[in-house]
């Protein structure tokens, strides 16, 4: 993988502006409280992520089951652009959108993303890595998911946040730009896509 960056080949040099990109993000950002430690490993999780009999979410419902491949949920989105690379004669390009939606299979699988959830945000990625949108339009669309989600969380917003930004923080660190493109597209400012990840910092036994 070399250090060009996805962001850049996804949005070239109309990428918005704003000041900064993980400030942008709901999910982007550093957490500014520390997620309350769950009081033990879910034993459910745990045998989840280690490839159990039962791998389907008895004790989180939320989000459905763990499929055995992610790559039938994630490539939809993410080939489409790796195509037009390569018609356009970006190999390196595509090369590297390849190996993001591997890698990303295989983060999704580790943090045991459910399914409905992983198709979810991918729809939804698919449409946001496909049409820019203004910074206003993302600093916008921010405030109104920070809005709704409070009213759903209530006084567990701020842990249920952090915990979700832990986990897209360590994702980041395996997928290249994640939280760049997270900022750029919009997508971590989608309700999806944070609801997706509290519920996968909940399994990982982040969250209580």
């Amino acid at each position: 993988m070399n250090d060009t960056d996805l962001a850049e080949r996804l949005y070239g040099g109309a990428a918005p502006t704003v000041p900064d990109e993980g400030a942008a993000s709901l999910l982007g950002g550093v957490p500014g409280e520390a997620a309350p430690a769950a009081s033990k490993p879910h034993e459910a999780d745990t045998a989840g992520r280690g490839g159990g009999a039962d791998r389907t979410s008895v004790l989180f419902p939320e989000g459905g089951d763990v499929p055995d491949s992610f790559e039938p949920i994630v490539a939809p989105a993410l080939e489409p652009l790796a195509r037009e690379a390569r018609l356009n004669g970006d190999l390196a390009g595509a090369r590297e959108i390849d190996s993001a939606m591997q890698t990303l299979g295989t983060v999704f699988s580790e943090y045991s993303v459910g399914r409905q959830h992983a198709a979810e945000v991918m729809a939804e990625a698919g449409s946001f890595l496909g049409n820019q949108k203004s910074d206003d339009a993302i600093l916008r669309e921010r405030s109104n998911t920070e809005s709704a989600l409070r009213r759903k969380y209530g006084a567990d917003y701020a842990g249920n946040i952090a915990g979700a930004q832990r986990v897209v923080a360590e994702m980041g660190a395996r997928v290249p730009n994640l939280i760049a493109v997270l900022g750029r597209s919009g997508l971590g400012n989608s309700q999806k896509a944070v609801e997706a990840a509290v519920a996968a910092a909940r399994r990982r036994g982040y969250l209580p």
